[in-house]
């Protein structure tokens, strides 16, 4: 990650698993392409794991701490974002 924004997305579910928060993001086809599964994004400079990509989306697992300890904890659905994509997949 190089601190630079590539776009903005929108937070569209936000689901509590048993250990985790599953954000779901929806973002532009421009940024949705630079965006793989296991690969890396940052969401309001929070590097995180994609951990899927759909056609207008992809999602994050969060597991609590980190929930607790950054802004994420805060966010709620049809919130902006702030998304980097990895550097390799550019």
């Amino acid at each position: 990650m190089s601190g630079h924004i590539d776009g903005t997305g929108k937070i569209v579910r936000i689901v509590k698993d048993a250990n985790a928060i599953r954000f779901a993001i929806a973002a532009s086809p421009a940024i949705l392409c630079q965006i793989v599964e296991k690969g890396s994004v940052a969401v309001n400079g929070i590097s995180l794991t994609v951990t899927a990509v759909g056609k207008t989306d992809f999602e994050v697992s969060v597991i609590l701490h980190t929930r607790d300890v950054t802004t994420l904890g805060r966010l709620r659905v049809s919130d902006p974002v702030n998304l980097e994509t990895d550097m390799i997949e550019k």
